[in-house]
């Protein structure tokens, strides 16, 4: 059962009908893969860089540049003619003509599944352009939540460590999907560290970590990014030592550096929630190890206690925003 969601230039929200689907084909593609589907030859020079901009931009709060998605331009035929590219997990089709309106439609599981499969509709290049300005929050939102998932089912699944996840519930009353090869690193009172290690090279290795910790709930201001990184900090610092005597981990304040980016967002079963990005490092040492982390800080269903879900990754001479976007899709599980 699922709605399909209309945003129009007025920024009024209309729903569709439900409809039953039933898809049994997986999608395809890398992570982050987006095909875009336009007339990409008759499109003026603004319109084209508009594009490039909302799909090729540099993600935010990474070490080094990186896109926020895998571009892939094709025909509006190719993707009504071709089923490999109808399996692709993100579809964005962008549709020009006098009798069309102006309006986002965003359906999933159309073709193969998971799949989000967005449409953009506009009378003229205007419209289209107006219309990926007003809702590219949304139409991002929607492609990283399909790429959440496609991982949550994965790591549900065979690709999961279902030990990891019976611990983890029996501690906290909540499950959380979890890669096959993480191992359980450190736990106390309040705090688990599990982690993944993978060897690209003998000299590229990765290191995920995913850091779980629960505080009682006082008020809202315990959501606000100065208590956010505050915590943090202070969790890192007792419980994720560095590999020198004294050192050990926290978030990167410099916003010189890198702008720490907190944001509200929607998360299952919680009435409040914030997703935080930035960079982590060590402290206390001339050690020059870091990278990016993503948080998400939620409230439990009763009220009563916060979750702090933080994933950061150690990955150096390697691009690092896929390990991240693993990361995050874990941290976004929890269910209660």
């Amino acid at each position: 059962m699922k709605k399909n969601l209309f945003f129009v230039l007025s920024a009024m929200l209309l729903f569709a009908s439900c409809e039953v689907k039933q898809v049994e084909k997986n999608s395809t593609g890398k992570v982050l893969d987006v095909l875009v589907a336009a007339n990409h030859g008759n499109l003026s020079q603004t319109t084209s860089m508009l594009i490039d901009s909302v799909f090729s931009q540099s993600q935010r709060c990474l070490p080094q540049p990186e896109h926020r998605f895998n571009m892939v331009k094709v025909p509006l035929a190719k993707l009504s003619g071709d089923k490999l590219f109808q399996a692709y997990r993100s579809i964005v089709k962008c549709d020009i003509g006098k009798d069309r309106k102006n309006k986002v439609f965003i359906d999933h599981d159309k073709w193969v599944k998971p799949q989000v499969y967005i449409v953009v509709s506009a009378t003229c290049e205007d419209s289209l352009c107006a219309l990926l300005r007003r809702c590219e929050p949304q139409i991002v939102n929607a492609i990283y939540n399909t790429e959440h998932q496609r991982f949550i089912n994965l790591y549900s699944g065979s690709g999961g460590n279902s030990a990891i996840v019976e611990r983890i519930k029996k501690k906290y009353d909540f499950s959380l999907s979890v890669g096959r090869n993480y191992r359980w690193l450190k736990e106390k009172d309040d705090f688990v560290w599990i982690q993944e290690k993978l060897v690209e090279q003998t000299d590229k290795f990765i290191l995920s970590n995913l850091v779980i910790q629960t505080v009682p709930y006082e008020s809202q201001a315990q959501f606000e990014q100065k208590q956010l990184l505050d915590r943090f900090d202070t969790m890192l610092c007792r419980y994720v030592p560095g590999g020198s005597q004294g050192s050990y981990a926290g978030v990167e304040r410099d916003t010189s550096l890198c702008e720490v980016l907190t944001t509200y967002v929607d998360y299952p079963g919680s009435k409040y929630a914030v997703q935080t990005r930035g960079l982590w490092g060590l402290r206390n040492t001339n050690d020059r190890m870091g990278g990016p982390f993503v948080a998400y800080t939620v409230l439990s269903p009763d009220g009563k206690t916060i979750v702090d879900v933080m994933g950061f990754v150690y990955a150096p001479k390697l691009e690092k925003r896929d390990f991240l976007l693993k990361l995050e899709s874990m941290a976004s599980s929890i269910r209660w």
